[in-house]
């Protein structure tokens, strides 16, 4: 983001909303801010039993955040370096080395981690995007159809259908079903309702020959590193790659 104002450029990427005046402004106070001054969104929280302004960072670009930086480290040491260094030859099969234990352990949870905050990179995307006064007519088999707010969408219609039928529809897009990257967008939200929902026969120990069922072989997939981009793609589907701050600043800096 070459042209940001020098006033901003530096300022961190995951700002809800940040820009700066084009002309001198005067607050109700009477305080003026030249042209050039750095406007941000901003809320209030409560520490210590003091409310603190604080600026408002864009939950979508947290949640990348968390995911790339696990996507990152959980790749440094289970598609790269696993077979090398934590795995010995032992009565007659590959095993984990002991030693490797607490290291392979905490490149799961990096794993997992990526996996769901990637999911929600996405699902708080679609959420943030419905406008307040937004309605949404879901069709019934009976040919009525059931009239729901933005809070009734955002708490009981699933993100596969705000994907495909709700926010193309507020961006003036087409639905990415059928695509690519809602191939992959359904992995991974497979993936993450498993690991959400995890089921006795997700974890428990296996058979060699059942392995390629399991959710920890799933874990030590490649595509797994890849969740944040698929996240990061989905959500470009609906906006223009010039749109958000936060992606373009999230791109140049990857």
């Amino acid at each position: 983001m070459d042209n940001e104002h020098t006033n901003i450029i530096d300022r961190d990427w995951r700002i809800r909303a940040i820009t700066t005046l084009t002309k001198d402004c005067k607050s109700p106070s009477g305080t003026v801010f030249k042209t050039g001054a750095p406007v941000v969104a901003g809320t209030f929280v409560e520490y210590a039993t003091e409310n603190i302004g604080i600026t408002l960072p864009d939950p979508s670009a947290i949640y990348i955040s968390i995911a790339s930086r696990a996507s990152n480290q959980g790749d440094d040491y289970i598609t790269n370096n696993f077979l090398d260094n934590c795995v010995i030859f032992k009565d007659g099969h590959k095993t984990l080395n002991p030693e490797f234990e607490s290291v392979f352990f905490d490149a799961l949870e990096n794993q997992i981690t990526c996996i769901i905050c990637s999911y929600s990179a996405i699902e708080v995307f679609a959420n943030n995007s419905i406008p307040d006064d937004f309605h949404y007519i879901k069709e019934r088999t009976n040919k009525c159809g059931e009239k729901y707010s933005k809070e009734q969408i955002e708490r009981f219609i699933n993100l596969d259908e705000k994907l495909d039928k709700i926010l193309p529809g507020i961006f003036s897009v087409q639905s990415p079903s059928g695509t690519v990257i809602w191939q992959k967008y359904v992995w991974l939200k497979k993936l993450r309702d498993r690991l959400i929902h995890l089921k006795s026969r997700d974890w428990k120990s296996s058979e060699s020959e059942a392995t390629e069922y399991s959710l920890w072989t799933s874990l030590l997939s490649k595509e797994v590193i890849n969740a944040p981009d698929i996240a990061l793609s989905i959500i470009e589907h609906y906006l223009p790659k010039d749109k958000l701050r936060w992606i373009i600043k999230y791109r140049i800096n990857k």
